[in-house]
């Protein structure tokens, strides 16, 4: 059996679909390897791409009587502005598409970039790095928030404080390779100062608890920092005066945009989350981060 039999299997699986009255039992066709006539399946032959574009297909399919199924994979920043709610956003997700699984995986922006690129995720929900992104992927902003630091309630630097104030000192961070940790490092170095990271962690908790206990100066969203100063253990804030800290947090995609429906319809909707982005509550410049 040549592959343009395949094809044509393939059509008419696809033809019954999109016929099918919405509401009718589809269990036999969810899966196309289980719908398709075995024959089709079991050939040697079969060309793994036509089972691909079928797939794909018979997802617009689907789409096109108002039911999608499939899945998405999307990566999430380590430390998300309070403003968005990653669980209501599955949950929302989740109760339009049933039949969608949303797959969400975390860990530093350079990763999360490199797996959008490659396709092994959809989009990413992360804080723009300061270096620009890779050719084919784009960006859409959803938030923007400046930074501050924070500090053990005892320590000697209060309230507003100039770059040159915070040479020496010990710093808390993220590993290279997030978006937070490059963004810091490149607004330090642009003027002129050497950051000293003595901690590095994976958990925004841990950093809060490192800088709370007098380990260092954490610098984090100011949105994250003012719920931390409402803890028992409080840590103080500090204004950094003169340094471009702010971070953009952006829905990082593919140029051609997400590929299949499922994909799309998260994509509207993660990306009418949040409102436009707005000037930073601070007198501080502007620039990115995570």
């Amino acid at each position: 059996m040549a592959a343009d039999d395949y094809r044509l299997g393939i059509c008419g699986f696809i033809q019954q679909r999109v016929n099918r009255p919405v509401g009718q039992d589809d269990s036999a066709h969810r899966n196309i390897g289980v719908a398709l006539p075995v024959a089709l399946r079991n050939r040697r032959h079969c060309d793994a791409r036509v089972w691909s574009s079928a797939a794909s297909v018979g997802a617009e399919a689907d789409a096109l009587r108002g039911v999608l199924r499939g899945n998405v994979a999307v990566g999430m920043m380590e430390c998300p502005p309070l403003t968005l709610d990653m669980a209501m956003l599955l949950r929302d997700f989740h109760t339009r598409h049933p039949g969608v699984e949303v797959a969400l995986r975390s860990g530093g922006s350079d990763r999360m970039v490199e797996e959008v690129r490659s396709a092994e995720l959809d989009m990413a929900i992360l804080g723009l790095p300061p270096k620009p992104l890779p050719a084919k992927l784009r960006a859409q902003p959803l938030l923007v928030e400046d930074l501050v630091g924070l500090v053990h309630e005892g320590h000697e630097l209060s309230g507003r404080v100039s770059v040159a104030d915070l040479t020496g000192e010990r710093f808390i961070d993220f590993p290279p390779g997030y978006g937070l940790r490059e963004q810091v490092d490149h607004c330090f170095a642009s003027s002129g100062v050497t950051r000293r990271v003595v901690f590095e962690v994976v958990r925004v908790e841990e950093m809060i608890k490192f800088a709370a206990l007098g380990l260092g100066i954490a610098v984090l969203p100011r949105s994250i920092a003012r719920a931390a100063t409402r803890r028992a253990a409080k840590p103080r804030v500090l204004e950094i005066a003169d340094a471009d800290l702010h971070r953009t947090v952006a829905l990082v995609y593919r140029q051609d945009g997400p590929q299949s429906p499922a994909a799309r319809a998260f994509f509207e909707l993660a990306a009418g989350l949040l409102p436009a982005p707005a000037v930073p509550e601070s007198t501080v410049g502007t620039g990115t981060g995570t």
